[in-house]
């Protein structure tokens, strides 16, 4: 990598203006070593040339490597009629009062200009920011003390297209989901807690033919969803090789999240969303910046292959999968 730097230094702040030009293939990564040369932990801004030219940034023709930025795979308005079909009727709107059986009334040409509208969105790697807005409701759990907010469950109420959106991009995440290892359960296709069951009633049956012992031990991870830090979620997604309409329009699902609490007709000032992930997205997202291939989760694998333990989760709190990993990480440094 070639690059000319430019640094300007004030009584405040210091800002560094880089120009690179990027002379690996484009589909080769910058690499990892080049960033702390680059940013020297300064804010910076780095303009380059990745030898890509496409007429939407203003070039006067596109090329292979420009147009290959926006390859996304559409959605049809027949796929959206599928996924409002399976919508349930009784399902509260979020702030925009589209209630899903509104949608299951729409007409063809109605289908037609919400497919173009979820394109566009893909195309552009661009989850709408006022999709990202949510109402909260708490719900009070029986039985708990009511004037303690641990005694509430918060409900969280997302607008209908925004569900329409993260279902769209579900659909493209699936096929690799293959990265997601063995031992996982949950969120996979014909895989649930039977088989789970299954597996641990094998593992006991074939302990006691052998004359040993089988210990098992349950994880409840609390509040997993609720605490994924999400700058260790999208550097995660980033290091991974997947088609860059989905990366970025992930990058752009979770980013700049907001939302107001309803307690009856009264409503709060809104709020940024500092950790989480919402909706029916969440398992999947994480399992999306989860790899098999990940050092930490391959020593913990090898460590445990070497005690006879296994580890199995089921994904109804798939973050579980690395909370249990945290902990028996912790046995292996005691």
């Amino acid at each position: 990598m070639e690059t000319v730097a430019i640094n300007l230094i004030t009584d405040k702040h210091n800002l560094r203006i880089i120009s690179a030009y990027e002379y690996n293939p484009p589909n080769k990564r910058i690499q990892n070593s080049d960033l702390p040369m680059l940013f020297c932990n300064t804010p910076t801004i780095l303009l380059g040339d990745l030898n890509s030219k496409n007429i939407i940034w203003g070039c006067k023709k596109t090329n292979p490597n420009g147009l290959k930025l926006y390859e996304y795979t559409p959605c049809t308005p027949k796929e959206i009629q599928i996924i409002i079909n399976k919508l349930a009727n009784k399902k509260s709107p979020g702030h925009d009062i589209i209630k899903n059986k509104i949608l299951k009334n729409l007409t063809s040409k109605s289908l037609s200009y919400i497919a173009s509208l979820m394109n566009s969105s893909m195309r552009l790697g661009y989850f709408p920011d006022t999709w990202k807005i949510a109402i909260i409701i708490p719900i009070y759990k029986p039985e708990k003390q009511n004037s303690s907010p641990k005694s509430h469950r918060p409900i969280s109420l997302l607008p209908t297209f925004s569900k329409l959106l993260e279902r769209i991009l579900l659909h493209r995440i699936k096929p690799f989901l293959k990265i997601i290892p063995l031992h996982q359960f949950g969120f996979k296709p014909f895989h649930s807690t039977t088989h789970q069951l299954q597996w641990i009633f094998e593992i006991i049956v074939n302990g006691y033919k052998n004359k040993k012992f089988t210990t098992t031990a349950f994880l409840d991870i609390s509040q997993a969803f609720d605490k994924v830090w999400h700058h260790g979620l999208i550097l995660k997604i980033k290091s991974l090789n997947r088609p860059l309409y989905l990366n970025n329009t992930l990058l752009s699902f979770i980013a700049n999240r907001k939302f107001h609490v309803r307690i009856g007709a009264d409503i709060s000032q809104i709020h940024n969303v500092k950790a989480g992930v919402p909706g029916d997205f969440n398992s999947h997202s994480l399992e999306w910046g989860y790899d098999e291939n990940d050092a930490n989760g391959n020593k913990l694998q090898e460590w445990m292959a070497l005690r006879n333990m296994k580890l199995i989760y089921n994904a109804k709190d798939s973050k579980s999968k690395e909370s249990s990993q945290r902990v028996l990480s912790g046995q292996q440094g005691g």
